[in-house]
């Protein structure tokens, strides 16, 4: 957190955080002092506090497979709750394709199960970094992936998820699902957990 690569502001940011220390409302109102304002962002408004501004239910984990690159193609990922426990994972057959393709529709294919089943993802991880930089940039990295990298793109700003790189080992159960989908011509599965 305080490394000299972080911005300052940032890792002071993050400080607060950790140590309950960001001025919300549930903080003032511990402190004493009586407030009239209320989350605006709530159909229902209700006092601000971290957990409702900061934590969210679920995260997203993708990853995209080809084998031969082109070559059979498929995806796959898993929504995690707050205890790191899989709720639901899938695992998707593409068809023939390179790796972008797997991996874009992979991403597309998860937000999408996530709307679909009514979850709040807070974070959304992949190993692919061509992935995560084509959508922080907002550059489309292939024509033939368009489609889809238009609709992950506008479903990730739209919600406001964070789109994080991580590394392989820590996306081992996506990695597995999307080589499991691969051997899996032509059969794609949803399973809740």
């Amino acid at each position: 957190m305080w490394h000299h690569s972080f911005n300052r502001r940032a890792s002071l940011f993050c400080w607060r955080l950790i140590n309950r220390a960001v001025a919300v409302d549930q903080r003032i109102a511990e402190s004493g002092i009586q407030l009239a304002s209320c989350c605006s962002c709530c159909c229902s408004p209700q006092y601000e506090d971290l957990n409702r501004l900061f934590i969210h239910d679920f995260s997203l984990n993708v990853d995209g497979a080809s084998k031969g690159n082109p070559g059979v193609c498929g995806g796959g990922g898993c929504i995690r709750d707050t205890h790191g426990s899989v709720r639901v994972a899938f695992a998707h057959f593409y068809g023939y394709g390179n790796n972008m393709i797997a991996e874009v529709r992979a991403l597309c294919d998860g937000l999408r199960l996530a709307d679909q089943l009514g979850m709040r993802l807070y974070m959304v991880n992949s190993d692919s970094l061509a992935l995560v930089t084509s959508m922080l940039i907002g550059r489309c990295p292939s024509w033939l992936v368009y489609r889809w990298w238009r609709e992950a793109s506008s479903m990730l700003k739209d919600k406001a998820y964070f789109l994080c790189h991580v590394y392989r080992e820590i996306n081992q159960v996506a990695d597995a699902l999307a080589n499991y989908s691969c051997q899996k011509n032509g059969r794609s599965n949803t399973v809740p957990l």
